[in-house]
């Protein structure tokens, strides 16, 4: 699978709440640097659902990686 990740060529985001503590943004950004074009981001004072926890964070953080 490894190989197949490092020939997208295709932008990809991920992202992480800060308190996640089932993947918690040190292990989650090893993941990002897997991807050839990802970017990462962290959300703060959110935890493994960020998009729950602060969905306007969410979203602010995916306009700016579409813009």
């Amino acid at each position: 699978m490894r190989s197949a990740i490092a020939h997208l060529d295709v932008p990809v985001l991920l992202i992480a709440g800060e308190l996640d503590v089932a993947l918690p943004p040190r292990p989650a950004a090893a993941y990002a640097s897997l991807f050839p074009r990802s970017e990462f981001a962290v959300v703060p004072n959110a935890g493994h659902s960020p998009w729950q926890d602060d969905p306007r964070g969410c979203v602010d953080t995916i306009a700016r990686f579409l813009d």
